[in-house]
């Protein structure tokens, strides 16, 4: 089993910004020392003043040059604020400067501030941004995996020409969307905290069709994908201290609604009997954590209870 961590970038007791960068820095490396296989920062525009960042890229170089094997990302970059080509030349760079170990993570959504999509968004009224979510997609698919046609076509090259491509994650809360992921050849993280109205015990592992997405994509392709499954917990001591706090999380860190949510309350040897339970039923080895521990240190303590459990860097060293 890999495992890997979300990063929001909130902390609810930091009223620095800054602050809360050296915080995300210090758990990163933390997550890398420990065995962990991915540090993914999301893309967020909150409008509170300790906001530490919005768009991530500074932040993964940063985390990559300063950590020696855990993968780092954007979890994911809001695709209708920028050109296609912006994006993909700049992970493009990043992945060959840090031996492979670059994600993009490619998220269908845009700002909760309406001038920020003003400013940068493709979307109009006119125009569903998930029309436009998928043609840039497309484009950036094709950028990466023909970039031999776009230099004697038109004379495109995205430095280093013929360098390792950038792992590009789909990012998405069901199946539904998988002959587009196949088409595209991209990875694919479903997550399940971000369904809202979701109940925990009864959620739709679709192990059936997730084996057939696997199966279809390598005969076309020639290649697995990547696969994971992202969820959200608060860890302590007791099942009832945990789900106490989690009842009561309708608006924590930083005045951002939780709420949306789908948090699963847990314990260290419940959380170690549910990734497993998990691992069988969705038929994913693969899981990114997103820790709602109110504070870098106890989110440390965690990462340091996980690694423990699951042996992770026996499985790093394998």
């Amino acid at each position: 089993m890999k495992i890997g961590i979300l990063e929001q970038g909130k902390r609810s007791k930091n009223e620095n910004s800054l602050t809360t960068v050296e915080d995300i820095i210090e758990y990163a490396l933390q997550a890398d020392e420990l065995g962990f296989s991915r540090f993914w920062l999301t893309e967020h525009h909150y409008s509170f003043v300790s906001h530490s960042y919005t768009n991530p890229d500074i932040l993964i170089s940063i985390i990559a040059g300063m950590t020696e094997q855990i993968s780092v990302g954007s979890a994911g970059v809001l695709v209708n604020l920028y050109s296609p080509f912006s994006v993909i030349s700049n992970y493009k760079l990043m992945n060959n400067l840090f031996h492979d170990r670059i994600d993009l993570g490619l998220a269908n959504s845009l700002t909760d501030i309406p001038y920020v999509n003003k400013m940068c968004s493709q979307a109009t009224e006119d125009v569903h941004f998930s029309e436009i979510f998928k043609k840039n997609v497309t484009e950036m698919s094709a950028l990466i995996h023909n970039e031999e046609k776009y230099f004697s076509d038109e004379g495109v090259v995205i430095p280093p020409f013929k360098g390792v491509k950038p792992n590009l994650w789909y990012l998405a809360t069901s199946y539904k969307s998988t002959e587009f992921v196949i088409k595209n050849k991209l990875n694919l993280c479903r997550s399940i905290f971000h369904n809202r109205g979701q109940k925990l015990d009864t959620i739709n592992y679709d192990k059936d069709h997730l084996l057939k997405f696997k199966s279809d994509f390598k005969e076309r392709n020639g290649f697995h994908p990547k696969i994971s499954l992202s969820l959200a917990f608060y860890m302590s001591v007791s099942l009832s201290q945990s789900r106490s706090v989690v009842e009561n999380m309708s608006v924590t860190e930083a005045g951002i609604n939780q709420s949306p949510y789908v948090v699963i309350p847990t314990t260290p040897t419940h959380f170690y009997d549910l990734l497993y339970d998990y691992k069988d039923k969705f038929g994913i080895e693969e899981f990114i954590l997103y820790d709602l521990g109110r504070d870098n240190q106890k989110k440390i303590e965690n990462l340091q209870i996980t690694s423990e459990m699951f042996n992770l860097k026996s499985v790093v060293m394998s």
